[in-house]
């Protein structure tokens, strides 16, 4: 087996492919074939003892495996390593010429025919659970059976070591007479001499990928030398399948994909198009860039975008290598300035070309010649008569304009047409009023006119937010755009309605401080924009004055502030807040909190150090003296909304530290909860209270503010400690 592995080593390092049949003989020899020993034809070998023999494959058939019926006209392949004998039970009888085992490999599996008659009196159980041992030693530890001979004369017809050699060599001869199909790896020819080795398609030079040229067959085996016959393959010099050795480059090498990477020529060209039955051209020029790029020599024609021309353009011919007629393919040096050059049928005329490209090819020594125009095109010359001028104004009545429109049946000198002419996309802002609050229920109402100069029309729309801050637009265009009547129109029969220039208002009309009658409403203009104003001084010379704005801003009146009913214990509804929204609305709402309060004084807590007071009719004791306590002042506590005016209020919570000796236990004096004043259920404490030496009366305690800490101090220092309104001031 070792020496099979280097043959096939050699062989490969040679630039050689080896069969699998010839390999092994050419490997192996006859050196496998032991003395002493009998041989079949199927390739087995026996081993008399006595009247009992032993049977096993031999080395040529662990490696080669006989098709059905074996002999010698039989071809072979390989079988390789065997991963699985099936002997026969011990007792059972085999007979000479029939099966009597079946070895399997990864590649292919074989029956084992019987060279002897007899009854089988051991078997090699080894091999269930080892069948490599038919491959490495086939002669020895991987014998199969062992046989109690029914007749010894069998033994004659058997052959000796000798007779088996040529035998082999007979096999081999009659292999390569056979006509196999034409399939990879089927093949009768000496594969040594006829083989096609595959060879590299790149190598490197300097750290790049260079692909080599294409080689035939014949070349590949002028390379590699003249053949190697099988007796020879052991005494090959290597040098002689060797490659030449490549000189080093002077210069660092850098293959084309990469110095001329993103290189590209770029030439302008013609080609001229036939038109039939058309009575304004009879052909058709088509300007062209032939673009040619040098790291492969691939090139594309292209077609610039010419407006209004109906044609389909872009790429003409993709990137390719460009064919060319007797042969071969495009060039840089077959495109010049004022050559023509045919690509799929087409001549085209090089023109020009770039600042780039006349450079590239003067520093190879061809100069191009001077830029060449372009043919002029029949449909450029129709085009450009129709576009020529006539020096005539669009006003003058000898204007072709003027003789088209009159075709139409219009009145080429109108006054619209003129005016639209003149004044198109001039528009006109004006800012207007209507107080209709004399009658019951009545409002201030806002509009702005937008009045278009072109045509004299005008629409109306209505601001949506009042000067006082009340929303009132329920509908915001209140007359769309169409000629603005001076009166009330309309009339019993059709067409009465419709109103003449003289009905209507113009811009003339429109100014500061005048009132129009609009739909039956008196609507007053109080104030313009910027660009009206600069229009009346330029068109009809209005005067500053004229264009001042008019105020007409009232001041916001005071609300009238709801009685509150006295409170009455026990007649509330939930908090007293939510008692307070059943006297400011007929259907109650909750109150809302103040979100941004919320959120920025959330982690604000004041904290003081405070002592017992003496109240009215309540005295402290001794032991009150000496308690210390920490009055907790939230920022952040809740919030409502009391007459459209958000109002918040805070939390107090009160702790007493332990101390020791005392007799009192410390701990929490008051939950966290918003206190009231005394004798009040609307106002509460607030941070302008919270301030050192206030006195806090608390559910009958009351505490005196004595410190803060450091914190308190910082914050009361830096923010407005007036604190939030009790509803008590708001009413």
């Amino acid at each position: 087996m070792a020496l099979a592995a280097f043959a096939k080593q050699a062989a490969g390092s040679l630039g050689l492919r080896c069969s699998a049949p010839l390999c092994a003989l050419a490997t192996r020899g006859y050196a496998t074939v032991v003395d002493g020993l009998s041989y079949s034809k199927e390739h087995e070998w026996v081993k008399a003892d006595g009247g009992s023999a032993t049977v096993g494959i031999t080395d040529f058939a662990q490696a080669r495996q006989a098709t059905a019926g074996g002999g010698s006209g039989s071809w072979f392949e390989e079988l390789g390593d065997l991963v699985y004998v099936e002997l026969p039970e011990v007792g059972s009888t085999v007979t000479a010429g029939e099966r009597f085992s079946v070895v399997e490999s990864v590649k292919a599996a074989s029956d084992v025919i019987s060279p002897v008659t007899g009854e089988v009196t051991e078997v090699n159980a080894s091999l269930s659970d080892d069948s490599s041992k038919v491959n490495s030693d086939p002669f020895g530890e991987g014998w199969m059976i062992k046989v109690k001979l029914a007749d010894e004369g069998e033994l004659a017809g058997l052959m000796d070591p000798k007779a088996y050699t040529d035998f082999c060599e007979t096999t081999m001869n009659d292999y390569k007479q056979i006509k196999v199909p034409m399939l990879p790896g089927y093949s009768t020819s000496e594969p040594i001499t006829g083989g096609r080795p595959k060879t590299q398609s790149l190598q490197h030079r300097n750290g790049y990928a260079v692909s080599l040229p294409v080689r035939s067959a014949f070349q590949v085996h002028a390379v590699a030398g003249p053949a190697v016959t099988g007796s020879q393959l052991w005494t090959a010099s290597p040098s002689e399948a060797a490659p030449a050795q490549v000189p080093a480059a002077t210069t660092p090498f850098q293959p084309k994909y990469v110095s001329l990477d993103k290189k590209v020529l770029r030439y302008f060209g013609w080609f001229g198009e036939a038109v039939p039955d058309s009575p304004l051209e009879s052909w058709r020029l088509r300007r062209v860039e032939v673009l040619l790029y040098l790291e492969d020599g691939t090139m594309q024609v292209t077609e610039p975008h010419a407006p209004n021309s109906g044609i389909t353009q872009g790429t003409l011919a993709k990137r390719q290598m460009m064919p060319k007629e007797g042969g071969g393919f495009l060039q840089v040096a077959d495109l010049a300035v004022g050559k023509c050059v045919r690509v799929y049928g087409r001549d085209m005329r090089i023109v020009d070309a770039d600042s780039f490209t006349r450079e590239y090819v003067a520093q190879r020594g061809v100069q191009l010649a001077p830029a060449e125009a372009y043919p002029v095109s029949p449909i450029e010359v129709v085009l450009a008569a129709k576009c020529k001028p006539s020096g005539l104004s669009r006003s003058d009545p000898d204007s072709p304009s003027s003789f088209a429109e009159a075709l139409l049946g219009r009145e080429h000198n109108s006054k619209s047409l003129q005016q639209f002419l003149q004044h198109g996309g001039e528009v006109l802002r004006f800012y207007m009023l209507w107080d209709n609050r004399d009658v019951q229920f009545g409002e201030l109402h806002m509009y702005k006119l937008h009045f278009f100069v072109a045509d004299a029309t005008a629409e109306i729309m209505e601001v949506p937010e009042e000067p006082n801050g009340t929303t009132t637009a329920l509908f915001p265009t209140f007359l769309k755009r169409g000629p603005l009547p001076k009166g009330v129109v309309g009339g019993a029969l059709p067409g009465q309605g419709r109103l003449t220039p003289d009905q209507c208002y113009a811009a003339v009309d429109l100014r500061i401080g005048a009132t129009l009658s609009v739909l039956g409403r008196q609507l007053f203009i109080y104030d313009c924009d910027e660009a009206t104003r600069k229009w009346y001084q330029s068109h009809v010379g209005y005067s500053n004055e004229a264009l001042t704005a008019i105020d007409v801003s009232e001041p916001k009146k005071a609300l009238p502030v709801p009685e509150l009913p006295p409170a009455r214990f026990g007649l509330g509804i939930g908090s007293p807040e939510d008692s307070l929204q059943n006297c400011l609305r007929l259907v109650p709402k909750p109150p809302k909190r103040d979100h941004y309060r919320w959120q920025k004084l959330d982690t604000i807590v004041l904290r003081y150090e405070a002592v017992l007071e003496p109240g009215t009719g309540r005295k402290l004791i001794n032991i009150d003296h000496e308690r210390r306590f920490v009055v907790s002042f939230f920022m952040a506590g809740e919030s409502l909304f009391v007459a459209a005016v958000l109002v918040a209020y805070q939390t107090i919570a009160v702790f007493e530290p332990p101390q020791p000796n005392t007799g009192l236990p410390g701990g929490k004096f008051l939950e966290r909860a918003k206190v009231y004043k005394p004798g009040s259920k609307l106002a509460w404490y607030t941070e302008a209270e919270m301030q050192v030496g206030t006195v806090l009366d608390l559910h009958g305690r009351r505490f005196r503010l004595v410190a803060a800490d450091a914190f308190t101090e910082q914050w009361s220092a830096a923010h407005d400690m007036s604190g939030g309104a009790p509803l008590e001031v708001l009413y």
